[in-house]
């Protein structure tokens, strides 16, 4: 089954908690429940996946130190399988089949005594090769409420059913007639049953004892009788008739004893029974059904027993249903897409918060002169990007005399980046501190003034859009950006419309102006100077950086006249910050940061060519 393909993708991935390509395909099961975009998720995010790591670890230890059992259960539990697979239309069939699997498994780990790596062997050996004959490895039904139970009358004690069938009620074993010994109750001096038993091995009162131990099992088989036809809350049936075997029987005494026969006895019974016809049987149970009539209610029935049909079952004719595909007559639009910065420069299939994928271009050929230290030599790459934005991310900038803190934070994210906490740890702390103090000019604000609830890091932003092309995009900025508006007409990406999607690094609120703000940790030369604005500039149009924020912008812009009351660009927008993290010096705001403030005009007209209103 499937289910037991995934199970064992699961039980690999236990067996092995800490190797990711076995994880990976674990996670991905519906029994765990995760798709592309947790998936992707947990790859971005460090901390969330060693939690996914340790949580399969704690099921590997479980499973070796209390076996495969607890494990399972655990799991069961701690994973919501049971919930999460009663989602599916067919949630019962699966769960069915991982709980029947679960048994399989916990009955090979204790008759064969195996331990992890032995019962994945055993599974992948079932899986390939299963006994279709076997019937454990039968297909058990999801739910049982409307199925057929077959039950013996001593199981059944105490129990109730809707609709009981007594189908075999008159059969009895009967006594044998040579036995080499009997077991019987003792009778005092009056004949009355005692709690003693007797064992008789041949003694001359063999015959008497016979006697005994036959009444007494046709007294227990009516007890047994009782019990079976007192089982059914709504309507009991009951099979009977001169079936061989029927005449020495508990329903022989009860419904056709003789008046004269007091005490329960085979042969006297026996020999009564077979005197009587089928009319004489008849006419005993209709004695029985007036009996039940004359009461408030009848309660008993005589028919006879169905015919078997022989003829296969036919459904009528205005039932069958014709069962068809209809025609889909819909259009289908091939040029509708979800465009991201990514995609629209790099060709890259989804967008995720930028972290300096773009490589840029030193501003001159001379940058690799100086010797490289300090930001300077700070890894460079995506890898190391993703660090910063997450050290970013979680800083608070007003606490500016918390070294501790600083540094703990700094320290945590470049080990979970694979980066040198040791060698690379104060320096990174030391930009922290300058990007705490850089004024953001021209508005003059330094983040240290910026309390986290003036923040909105990675805010995702995702708007409709009409059409957006290369000549859509080249002409919306040729007035205001020659040079950009050139480079974007040699993109190659396709027309299309649908949304537009991003991460905007970092929106602040200062003296009621919203800024956006983009860290970028890319390498533009070993020294401060290489980080003026000529070189900031170059770096910002040579990487398209500048169409990536007036998307920014037209972004925020929608998302805060639908936010702030009375919004107004000119107002309540203060502009966009690109900052530099290798070229700051708060000595020096020239450096390291470049600012913008998109004419209004500009970004109402990008903002209506974009719209998805005709």
């Amino acid at each position: 089954s499937p289910e037991a393909r995934e199970l064992q993708l699961l039980l690999e991935a236990l067996a092995q908690p800490g190797r990711d390509r076995l994880l990976r395909p674990a996670l991905a099961t519906s029994l765990m429940g995760m798709d592309g975009n947790r998936l992707d998720e947990l790859g971005r995010d460090e901390m969330a996946w060693q939690e996914q790591v340790e949580e399969f670890r704690a099921w590997h230890d479980e499973w070796r130190d209390h076996g495969f059992a607890a494990m399972f259960r655990a799991w069961l539990q701690d994973a919501e399988v049971r919930q999460r697979l009663l989602t599916f239309v067919d949630g019962e069939r699966r769960l069915t089949n991982v709980l029947h699997l679960g048994e399989l498994l916990h009955q090979a780990s204790e008759q064969s005594r195996l331990g992890l790596n032995g019962l994945l062997r055993w599974f992948a050996d079932q899986i390939a090769a299963p006994d279709n004959a076997a019937d454990e490895q039968q297909l058990r039904l999801e739910r049982d409420d409307e199925a057929v139970r077959l039950v013996t009358i001593h199981k059944s004690k105490g129990l109730e059913y809707a609709v009981v069938f007594c189908p075999f009620s008159w059969y009895s074993f009967g006594d044998p007639k040579n036995p080499e010994s009997v077991s019987f109750h003792e009778r005092d001096a009056e004949g009355r049953v005692t709690a003693r038993m007797a064992l008789d091995l041949g003694s001359e009162e063999m015959t008497r004892h016979l006697e005994f131990a036959s009444e007494e099992k046709l007294a227990e088989e009516l007890r047994l009788l009782y019990v079976a036809l007192t089982r059914a809350q709504h309507r009991c049936y009951f099979v009977w008739g001169a079936m061989r075997g029927a005449e020495a029987s508990a329903p022989a005494w009860l419904l056709h004893r003789p008046t004269s026969l007091i005490t329960p006895s085979r042969d006297a019974l026996s020999a009564h029974f077979e005197t009587l016809d089928d009319a004489a049987l008849r006419r005993d149970l209709d004695a029985l059904v007036q009996a039940s009539s004359d009461s408030d209610a009848a309660t008993i029935e005589i028919a006879p027993l169905p015919v078997e049909n022989i003829d296969r079952f036919k459904p009528r004719a205005s039932s069958a249903i014709d069962l068809r595909a209809r025609r889909f007559t819909g259009r289908i639009p091939i040029d509708w897409r979800i465009a991201s910065f990514s995609s629209l420069v790099a060709n890259a299939p989804d967008e995720e918060p930028d972290h300096d994928r773009v490589t840029i271009t030193p501003v001159a050929a001379e940058v690799e002169e100086a010797p490289a230290t300090g930001i300077f030599a700070f890894p460079r790459g995506t890898q190391a990007g993703t660090c910063l934005h997450k050290i970013f991310e979680d800083v608070d900038f007003t606490k500016t005399d918390d070294d501790r803190a600083m540094e703990k934070l700094v320290s945590e994210n470049l080990y979970n980046h694979g980066i040198d906490a040791e060698k690379f740890g104060p320096t990174i702390v030391a930009a922290l501190r300058r990007t705490m103090v850089a004024p953001m000019e021209p508005a003059g604000f330094t983040l240290a003034q910026v309390p986290m609830a003036k923040r909105l890091n990675e805010l995702e932003f995702c708007f409709p859009v009409r059409e957006l092309s290369p000549a859509l995009l080249r002409a919306g900025f040729a007035s205001s950006h020659a040079e950009l508006a050139d480079r974007i007409g040699r993109l190659g990406f396709a027309p299309s419309g649908g949304f537009v999607k991003g991460f905007i690094d970092l929106v602040v609120q200062f003296d009621g102006r919203f800024y956006i703000l983009d860290w970028k940790s890319n390498w533009l030369g070993n020294r401060v100077e290489h980080y003026d604005q000529p070189a900031l500039a170059r770096a910002m149009t040579e990487s398209y950086y500048t169409l990536q924020y007036h998307l920014y912008v037209v972004a925020l812009h929608r998302y805060l006249a639908l936010r702030v009351p009375g919004y107004d660009y000119a107002r309540h927008f203060g502009g966009v910050r690109y900052v530099f993290l290798r070229g700051l010096d708060p000595a020096r705001s020239e450096l390291g940061v470049f600012a913008d403030r998109p004419d209004p005009g500009l970004i109402n007209q990008l903002n209506e060519a974009w719209s998805n209103r005709e």
